[in-house]
This record gives structure tokens, C-alpha cells and sequence, in this order.
């Protein structure tokens, strides 16, 4: 297999980036009137996929963010249970006996003291307001529900579409054949 050019080393480079083949392109000296042509033509060359593959298997290495990974992290933050951070009583644990899952999806917490006089007496009574946030659950359950293919703008198509159709007409009536 013949090897990469440094502009298709570039490009292989810019890629990874954001998966945008016609900005990658510009991005490595390509003109701006052929990047949108040079962008995807460079991605059918087998040496530039393989290239690219190889680039994402190493950096899916180094850093230990893969697509399993995010799924998890997406399906963690959008099936949590906030119920997991109280007690039976009620009362909110302490963030150390939270569960590793539900603290994971847990934006801020935010512990607000309060104090005020007393209307019987002339003591000060201090309260603290513990407000915890969520990461938006809804949000999660759009990403995992895309991934699954469950909200595709174009409904999927059951039937399968022959390559071609013959139509005749006939006194005003049409009759289709496969």
C-alpha cells in the first residue's frame, strides 16, 4: 500500500478532530472552492481510512474514552435514581455514603445556612438548605433513545422497494408492475 502524503497526513489529523471531512480538508491547505470535493474523496482512499481508524484506536487507548464508555456514562445519567442520596427517613445521606452511579450524575450541591431570631424567644435558630442538581435526565434519554435509532426524522421503511416499476396506463386507470 502506498503511504500518506504530508497534506493527507494533515488531513487524517484534522479529521479526528470533528469528523468533518470538507472542514478537515480546508484545514489542511486544500482550497476553499475544492475542499468540499477533496474532503470526502480523501476519505474512499483506503490508506487514508486505514490511517484514520488507526488514529482513533490510539487515541481510544490513551485516553480510555471509547463509545462503550460514553454509552455507559449516557445510560448511568439518564436511568439514575435520586432516591439513592436519601435515607428512609428521608433525610439526605452524607455525600460519602452516596453511590458511586448517583454521584456521578450529580451537577452541584449547594448547602445554603440560614439563621433567624426566634419569635418566642431571643435565640438565633440556624438552618441549612441542601439543594442537589441533577444532570438533565431528559437530555440522556434523547442521546441513548438516537443511538438506538428510536428518533430518526424518516420512519423506517418495512417494505423493501423494488429496483424498478413498470407503469402502464391505461383509460385513465394506472396499473403498477414489478
Amino acid at each position: 500500500m502506498k503511504k500518506l502524503t504530508d497534506k493527507q497526513r494533515i488531513f487524517c489529523n484534522e479529521y479526528i478532530i470533528d469528523f468533518n471531512a470538507s472542514a478537515a480538508a480546508l484545514r489542511s491547505g486544500y482550497s476553499k472552492k475544492t475542499c468540499s470535493a477533496i474532503g470526502p474523496e480523501n476519505l474512499r482512499k483506503p490508506i487514508i481510512q486505514q490511517t484514520i481508524t488507526e488514529m482513533i484506536r490510539d487515541r481510544e487507548s490513551r485516553t480510555k474514552i471509547t463509545q462503550d464508555r460514553v454509552l455507559i456514562e449516557i445510560a448511568r445519567l439518564a436511568f439514575n435514581d435520586p432516591r439513592k442520596v436519601f435515607q428512609g427517613s428521608g433525610q439526605l445521606k452524607d455525600i460519602k455514603d452516596w453511590p458511586d452511579d448517583v454521584a456521578a450524575c450529580i451537577s452541584s450541591v449547594k448547602i445554603i445556612e440560614r439563621s433567624r431570631a426566634d419569635d418566642d424567644s431571643d435565640k438565633l435558630i440556624n438552618t441549612e438548605v441542601k439543594e442537589i442538581k441533577f444532570w438533565d435526565k431528559g437530555r440522556q434519554l434523547e442521546l441513548a433513545a438516537k443511538h438506538l435509532g428510536m428518533l430518526n426524522e424518516k420512519p423506517a421503511q418495512e417494505e423493501v422497494i423494488p429496483e424498478s416499476y413498470t407503469v402502464t396506463i391505461e383509460r385513465k386507470n394506472a396499473r403498477i408492475t414489478q
